[in-house]
């Protein structure tokens, strides 16, 4: 049994061209998220950089990633 190490952390504004392209691929997946792949498509990268950098100032509201 081999075992993977993950660590998780908290999104920064540097990991949102990877979150972006992560939501677009699973849009297109499945039909049980609230966003659609038209409404991911018109998403932009200073969209999601925003959305991580008033995240971070917020205690009501995470975003983790893992690798």
């Amino acid at each position: 049994m081999t075992s993977t190490k993950v660590i998780i952390r908290e999104a920064q504004s540097e990991d949102a061209q990877d979150v972006l392209n992560y939501l677009k691929f699973i849009t297109n997946e499945t039909s049980n998220l609230l966003l659609t792949p038209e409404e991911m498509a018109q998403k932009e990268l200073t969209d999601e950089i925003n959305l991580l950098e008033e995240s971070s100032k917020s205690s009501a509201n995470l975003f983790f990633v893992s690798y």
